[in-house]
């Protein structure tokens, strides 16, 4: 699994919820987000997988008014065991944690904290 098929991955989910996603390149700086419009631009060479799912749990729990608090832990960790299963779902029970983190760019200490702690860690 590449980081560009997670990112895909991530992409189709938001657009199950409804929302149109468009990569503008260079024009966007990071990511931004229309919630009335039920838009998003994203600026494929810096956004990560990470940041990404910690949008798309905001949109599931339909806390978009409440973004600024994206780094919070409760929603950081619902991000990295989403990833975690779609990442494992690929590539198999004995996938590498470390590569996962490389493809993801979640954080490391967090992610092996929430991962190890829901029985689903391999290295």
């Amino acid at each position: 699994m590449t980081k560009k098929q997670m990112l895909q991955l991530i992409i189709m989910e938001l657009e199950k919820c409804g929302y149109e996603i468009k990569s503008l390149g260079v024009q966007t700086t990071f990511f931004s987000i229309n919630p009335v419009r039920k838009q998003c631009c994203y600026n494929p060479k810096n956004i990560t997988a990470f940041y990404l799912s910690c949008i798309h749990t905001y949109i599931l729990n339909e806390n978009i008014s409440d973004i600024i608090k994206i780094h919070d832990e409760e929603n950081q960790t619902k991000a990295i065991l989403f990833l975690w299963k779609k990442f494992i779902s690929i590539e198999g029970k004995e996938a590498s944690f470390t590569n996962f983190i490389k493809i993801t760019s979640c954080p490391f200490t967090l992610s092996e904290k929430i991962i190890k702690k829901s029985s689903q860690y391999t290295e």
